[in-house]
């Protein structure tokens, strides 16, 4: 039943509050996957000028397996970290060599450049609809708080918080329901100054109640 109302509250407040990003409008992999590279220690503001000057150049998986390299470092550039382009750059080769047009299914893509679990799961969940968890720091904080789970090293690479993750899953609406986590744990129950008033889960919340 606790399980349920969360979901329940989820779903509801994101239909209300959730923000609105190109790569959750769409259901191409590789639009999908292109996003989640982009947005590994970036915020999604800085991603989105980005986002959309990759793929008005490369608009698919076939597109970008003919790139340059000093054009994927052009438009690459503005946000960082040398190992993102090093990744692109990468999965470009890979798809040359290999004649790729179109994104793998799960086990294919875990064998590309730059994805781990997490990229694969979101891949899976918010282009294919498939029912899996997508767990960062943030999904973390809210499951963590709200259930009271003591956090101990890298709760999202746990084996153990992500099979709790799944069970708590919304399996009707998996995108939408992982949307909410992330953009809950983004906007409200931040990691300082959590404004639980605001929060569509603070009945029933231990980190909430803990405050009173």
């Amino acid at each position: 039943m606790e399980i349920r109302s969360l979901r329940r509250r989820l779903l509801a407040w994101f239909v209300r509050k959730g923000r609105s990003y190109p790569w959750r409008r769409t259901r191409d992999p590789y639009s999908v996957l292109v996003a989640e590279l982009m947005l590994r220690r970036t915020r999604a503001d800085q991603v989105l000028p980005v986002y959309r000057r990759f793929l008005a150049e490369f608009p698919t998986l076939k597109a970008l397996s003919s790139a340059r390299l000093r054009d994927l470092r052009r438009i690459l550039s503005p946000l960082g970290l040398v190992w993102r382009t090093q990744n692109f750059v990468a999965l470009s080769r890979l798809a040359r060599h290999r004649g790729l047009h179109q994104l793998p299914a799960y086990d294919g893509l875990l064998e590309l450049p730059g994805v781990g679990p997490y990229v694969a799961n979101a891949v899976e969940c918010f282009a294919r609809r498939k029912p899996l968890p997508v767990v960062d720091t943030n999904v973390v904080r809210v499951l963590g708080r709200y259930f009271g789970c003591v956090a101990r090293g890298e709760m999202r690479r746990n084996r153990g918080f992500i099979d709790f993750a799944q069970q708590c899953l919304d399996r009707i609406s998996p995108r939408e329901y992982n949307w909410a986590l992330l953009d809950l744990g983004a906007t409200v129950c931040t990691s300082t100054r959590p404004r639980c008033p605001l929060c569509p889960l603070r009945v029933g919340c231990t980190y909430a109640a803990s405050l009173r």
